[in-house]
């Protein structure tokens, strides 16, 4: 991963960080030839089924366990585990729409025409696309009718990025355009037309200047990404939600204990 840079958006020149930010949301070119949008409706939906079942789970398992005379019945644990799987759900929710509102852009990867643009934080893992090795598309199909196709490139090496589209028509058009667009630049940094490479590089400035680990202002003017709560890292996460299931264990023994003496 030689060839591999991970850059601080807040660091980078504001003309490079309004010229990004205006790529990304397809407002100027170059536009993205594929992209893979983290915020979608579908991981948000998955976290509020998780949210909703357990939550019934320990509704149902805290009654069952309420009613029992045994104060060691395997519905306590089930409770314990189905809260704790419930306030992991709603960390996920309300993360998501906080790295939402945290960065000028929607999260997720991005394939430019000089470099894959990992953004899903402010963070972002930029990979040349000269360091491209191997393409291959995969059309999928369930029962005889067309389900996808997923792009994979391989890149820096070992480093895979795989890109799922719904069209074949697209990935097909996609796929040509990367290839024309790739032709076009080559011939320009032969012929050291700074112009014609400026056009289809955001990251132009920087490049030429090389200047990638320029340290991060005080103060950032213009767009910037704002970092999430520590309280929304994955590890912290999850110890805010296992602690939730152990804290409601003993929670759920002390009402059943009351209950029995009354």
């Amino acid at each position: 991963m030689a060839a591999t840079r991970f850059v601080d958006f807040n660091a980078l020149p504001r003309t490079v960080r309004e010229r990004l930010v205006a790529c990304l949301r397809r407002e100027t070119r170059p536009e993205p030839i594929l992209a893979d949008i983290f915020w979608s409706n579908g991981p948000t939906v998955w976290w509020i089924f998780l949210g909703i079942t357990s939550g019934l789970v320990a509704l149902v398992a805290g009654l069952v366990f309420m009613n029992q005379q045994r104060s060691d019945s395997p519905a306590v644990v089930v409770t314990a585990v189905a809260i704790a799987l419930l306030v992991l759900s709603v960390f996920g929710v309300v993360r998501r729409v906080q790295l939402h509102r945290s960065l000028p852009w929607e999260p997720g990867r991005y394939l430019l025409p000089m470099d894959l643009v990992d953004a899903r934080n402010g963070m972002l893992r930029l990979v040349p696309l000269s360091t491209l090795s191997d393409i291959r598309a995969v059309h999928h199909y369930y029962n005889g009718s067309y389900g996808g196709t997923g792009i994979t490139f391989t890149l820096d090496g070992y480093v895979r990025e795989t890109f799922s589209v719904h069209s074949k028509h697209f990935a097909e058009s996609s796929l040509n355009t990367l290839r024309e667009w790739q032709a076009f630049i080559r011939r320009s940094i032969e012929h050291n037309d700074l112009n014609a490479i400026h056009a289809f590089d955001p990251f132009f400035e920087v490049r030429m200047e090389n200047s990638w680990s320029r340290p991060t202002p005080a103060l950032v003017e213009g767009p910037t990404a704002k970092p999430l709560a520590p309280i929304f890292r994955g590890h912290v996460m999850l110890g805010v939600a296992a602690l939730s299931g152990v804290l409601s264990c003993g929670l759920l023994f002390c009402v059943h204990r009351i209950a029995t003496i009354l």
